[in-house]
């Protein structure tokens, strides 16, 4: 018997041990709540989040779908905060710097639930885009086409509402002035646009301008630049699957590989005119550099057609007029 209860009293002890500690976890996560107002004349959905006080996200946070009301944040630990709004005005989900904000004071979280009040949302004050820097927006050409990559202008969140994108055969192009070109908008949340349509071997020059609320920044322009394949390298093959996806003689498929190791990235974009054509073409052969742009009859060419059919690399041991190794 005196055994029985030695085990019983211990398993008591342990019983009373996991439920402190299991009241005690419970007891460090509270609640946060508020509501969000608007004065900014904005509309969007908003991303409501807890700060600490000195600096830096929790990582706790919800999202306004309506851009106001009230809101809770479950999970928040003992400490100081306040509480950070924005509201996602272009719908980019990336903050930038002209959309409307908002802050509490800070408030501590200690052993219950926090109710911080009504928070506003107000419009910031604006300053006027810069240019976008030359020696940050290159162009990779490609087969009828080009990518344009640029690195967006910040101070702390993206500046730019929005970039205009010119191109074309005629220096410094702009508005009105973009032959055999065009122009494209950009959100500012993006840092690239690909644009094809152009021939290969033409030359042509692209320029970029950063634009807000205030105004439009000084365009900065690239150029000339070349139209076509690059050549040399190894020739890279695979499979592209686009189950459910509309397509039809018209529809292009564009292909780029990215060699990420290089400052800045390369870039081999290629441009399948028709994803269903039974011809395919060699941008580059590892054994003849000076081969571009080669069409080939992919029915003459059976562990293409099993490479791109499997996903797997093919091996050919029997190639005519090679030996086989020893």
């Amino acid at each position: 018997m005196k055994k029985k209860w030695q085990l019983r009293g211990w398993l008591v002890s342990v019983v009373l041990f996991i439920g402190m500690v299991t009241v005690g976890d419970a007891a460090l996560a509270y609640n946060v709540s508020g509501t969000i107002g608007n004065s900014s004349g904005k509309s969007g959905q908003t991303f409501v989040s807890v700060q600490y006080n000195g600096g830096g996200d929790t990582g706790l946070g919800t999202c306004l779908l309506s851009g106001t009301g009230s809101f809770t944040i479950h999970g928040v630990g003992p400490g100081t905060y306040q509480i950070s709004a924005w509201m996602d005005v272009n719908g980019s989900g990336t903050h930038n710097a002209n959309e409307p904000t908002a802050a509490s004071g800070s408030f501590t979280v200690t052993n219950t639930d926090v109710p911080v009040g009504t928070i506003n949302l107000t419009l910031p004050s604006q300053t006027a885009p810069p240019p976008v820097a030359s020696n940050k927006f290159m162009v990779i050409p490609g087969d009828s086409g080009a990518l344009v990559q640029w690195k967006t202008e910040t101070n702390g969140q993206e500046i730019a509402d929005s970039y205009n994108l010119y191109w074309g055969t005629a220096p410094n192009p702009g508005p009105g002035n973009t032959p055999g070109g065009g122009t494209f908008t950009v959100l500012g949340r993006d840092d690239g646009h690909a644009f094809f349509g152009s021939t290969n071997g033409t030359a042509i020059y692209v320029a970029i301008e950063a634009v807000n609320a205030l105004g439009t920044s000084a365009r900065t322009s690239t150029g000339p630049v070349t139209i076509g394949p690059l050549s040399g390298g190894a020739t890279v093959t695979g499979r592209v699957l686009s189950p459910g996806i509309a397509k039809s003689a018209n529809t292009p498929l564009y292909i780029a590989v990215v060699n990420e190791s290089a400052n800045p990235p390369a870039f081999f974009l290629a441009r399948i005119a028709n994803p269903g054509d039974t011809h395919g073409t060699v941008v580059a052969a590892f054994e003849n550099p000076m081969l571009r742009n080669l069409r080939v009859e992919l029915s003459r060419y059976p562990e293409i057609l099993k490479a791109l059919e499997t996903g797997q690399s093919v091996i050919v041991t029997d190639v005519p007029g090679v030996a086989s190794p020893p």
